[in-house]
């Protein structure tokens, strides 16, 4: 019989580890990722709607922006989806 003690929980997935990436996609969705000129990130486990919101491709991986005001331009969208930010 199958013990609830023997259970193995993993923890939520942390930032990409290319910081280059927007988008990350997995077996339960698409992670978005917001880098402020700020500092911190932003974190957003998008679906459908943040993503046609978002303006992002949902079938390929979306590079982050080179331009600091796009970014951020970008990063002010994502908040008002409810993204969560972490200070770094």
């Amino acid at each position: 019989m199958d013990d609830p003690q023997d259970r193995v929980f993993s923890c939520p997935t942390g930032p990409s580890l290319s910081i280059t990436e927007r988008t990350v996609f997995g077996t339960l969705g698409c992670t978005v990722y917001g880098y402020p000129s700020t500092g911190g990130i932003l974190i957003k486990e998008a679906d459908l709607l943040d993503m046609l919101f978002l303006s992002l491709p949902r079938s390929y991986i979306s590079q982050r922006s080179p331009d600091t005001d796009e970014e951020d331009r970008f990063c002010n969208l994502l908040r008002r989806t409810g993204a969560t930010f972490w200070p770094s």
